[in-house]
């Protein structure tokens, strides 16, 4: 147990076993919050939302207006754990900075609770009301500064992740993801939930352009630390999109339907690979009963790893089936280079060096070196030699 969950521990039961409450019931659910904040950094979602959820309900008994924050939270913690994907429908909170108080508590309660109405919004297939969250509280470019968040710094880089990855500049989105947890947060460790997550989505933009190897990199360093549910969603994607059948159902098996680390994906996969083992088997109760809780949970994300044909098998005799939407992951592996990445292949010569190179292209060495890990990890190549060998190829592929 670390120092914040072992402190919160004891001030949440400190808190709510006081038998006179005079006085303390306007600082009561503000406390219990921040108790609930040390569990999520400390990647304790159980404890996390039940402390939020105790502080809604003493906020809710004594009218105290940080109930919609404190159901705000509870929101958060479920759109991580992947339970549900239904758009509450919350009051607006001001997302306005208070003048002279940029980083003010409540103000960063109010972008956390916009921002996790944008999640649920993504997993609703709602990508434009997610967009619209992340624009109200000024953070949704790549370089907008998210260390007015505080410690909840990590959210809209998280929406960020989850919304690019329906989109074309995923790239983009790699850099900016690493810059930050590299250079901004060295200090960034998988035994936290922030560092757990957003090494997750990571992995799911690394999968998304084809750089399997680097995926799983990613991965192995954020199993090293807490057991999340995205971590371990990513990591069988990952098993599914490299083939590894046997490694995937052994994963499977280990984390059962109800096992916390459980998620709407791993139920996708589950029914994924019933449909590919034994199809005519697939409208068995428990198959016909997951499948109704993949439609509930699931976000199109998740559901776009199904075959197109799977809702005519799986739904309900009469009812018109919802199509599979498309999805960013394929087993076919894919890549397009960029205008300066093939000028780069055609100018390549055997006995290159990094330098010799960016004379000849009249680049600095940092931007070729980046160039050229670019390249290799959409081609699967692994070195300049190996580059140039397979250069024809690379230049004639229009994948």
């Amino acid at each position: 147990m670390t120092l914040a969950e072992e402190s919160g521990e004891r001030l949440a039961a400190l808190l709510t076993s006081t038998p006179d409450r005079v006085g303390i019931d306007d600082f009561l659910p503000v406390a219990l919050i921040s108790v609930g904040s040390a569990y999520l950094q400390a990647g304790n979602l159980e404890a996390a939302v039940g402390t939020y959820r105790n502080a809604a309900r003493w906020a809710r008994v004594e009218g105290h207006p940080a109930l919609e924050h404190a159901e705000a939270f509870v929101a958060l913690v479920d759109a991580l754990r992947g339970d549900g994907c239904p758009v509450q429908a919350q009051r607006r909170l001001t997302t306005e900075r208070p003048r002279g108080a940029r980083s003010s508590l409540l103000w960063i309660w109010a972008s956390v609770a916009v921002l996790t109405r944008g999640l649920r919004s993504l997993a609703a297939g709602k990508a434009a009301a997610a967009q619209e969250a992340l624009e109200a509280v000024g953070l949704a470019r790549p370089e907008d500064d998210v260390d007015a968040l505080g410690q909840y710094w990590w959210v809209p880089l998280h929406l960020r992740a989850r919304l690019v990855l329906h989109d074309e500049d995923r790239e983009e989105q790699i850099h900016a993801l690493r810059r930050t947890m590299e250079d901004h947060y060295p200090s960034l460790g998988a035994d936290s939930c922030a560092g757990g997550l957003l090494r997750a989505d990571l992995a799911d933009l690394l999968h998304a352009c084809g750089a399997y190897k680097e995926a799983a990199t990613v991965l192995a360093e954020a199993e090293r630390g807490l057991v999340l549910p995205p971590v371990v969603a990513s990591r069988a994607r990952l098993l599914w999109l490299t083939g590894e059948e046997e490694a995937l159902d052994a994963l499977l098996e280990r984390v059962g339907r109800y096992h916390a680390a459980n998620s709407p994906e791993l139920d996708v996969l589950r029914l994924r690979r019933r449909l590919e083992r034994a199809p005519r088997r697939l409208r068995s109760p428990e198959g016909i009963e997951l499948w109704r809780s993949v439609e509930h949970r699931a976000s199109g994300l998740e559901l776009s790893l199904l075959p197109r044909e799977a809702p005519a098998l799986l739904g309900e005799p009469g009812r018109t089936p919802g199509a599979i939407p498309p999805g960013p992951y394929s087993r076919a592996r894919t890549f397009v280079l960029s205008r300066g990445e093939r000028e780069l292949v055609e100018a390549l010569r055997e006995e290159d060096t990094m330098t010799t190179l960016a004379q000849r292209l009249f680049l600095s060495p940092l931007t070729v070196k980046t160039r050229l890990r670019d390249i290799y990890r959409r081609t699967g190549v692994h070195s300049k030699e190996e580059l140039f060998r397979q250069r024809d190829t690379i230049l004639r592929s229009r994948r």
